[in-house]
């Protein structure tokens, strides 16, 4: 005898069958609004969650703000720190810069930059004959700068402090940029 393999219609009713069944519970599940209730809830929540994170960093960004207005060392000292880029800033001046305790020395190089703690980092870069005879930087720490300001007060847009090379030297800051002056020449920030 020969058997016929395949599927039944029996086989093939029941499947159908359970299929129906299948489609009916999904469609009643969507109908109801379960489903659709869970991804509503879910995108609330999300938004009340996005909505409190908002306000605790709005908070936290308020009393940094006032942190830093209380704590503003430079401003203290009579800076007015609200001029764009004053600090934290790089300021580069190209010389030649005559020294005035050495006529043979020039610098060609200044970079000054003002930090947020108070101190200031100052670097030149010294030829002699046209020949590079070495880099000298510094930061002047806070301590120093507090020190110096009993001679040389700061103004609300410039800073003279005394420098081994050139006497004294002023700063002058305007948006984004600065003017450096020593032994009455202007030299403007790149």
């Amino acid at each position: 005898m020969k058997r016929n393999s395949g599927i039944t219609l029996v086989a093939l009713i029941i499947t159908i069958i359970v299929l129906l069944i299948l489609a009916v519970v999904t469609i009643s599940a969507v109908n109801e609004g379960s489903l659709f209730s869970y991804v509503n809830n879910a995108a609330e929540g999300y938004s009340k969650a996005q909505e409190e994170e908002n306000t605790i960093i709005s908070t936290y960004l308020t009393k940094m703000e006032k942190y830093n207005s209380e704590n503003d060392i430079w401003k203290k000292r009579g800076l007015d720190t609200s001029i764009p880029g004053i600090i934290g800033t790089t300021y580069s001046f190209s010389g030649p810069i005559t020294s005035v305790t050495d006529n043979s020395k020039e610098c060609i190089d200044i970079n000054i930059i003002l930090n947020s703690d108070g101190s200031m980092n100052w670097g030149r870069k010294f030829i002699q004959n046209e020949e590079n005879i070495g880099n000298d930087y510094d930061i002047i720490s806070c301590q120093d700068i507090d020190d110096l300001i009993e001679l040389f007060p700061i103004s609300a847009n410039s800073i003279t402090f005394p420098d081994s090379e050139f006497e004294t030297v002023t700063i002058t800051f305007e948006s984004n940029k600065a003017t450096l002056t020593v032994s009455n020449t202007n030299y403007i920030s790149e």
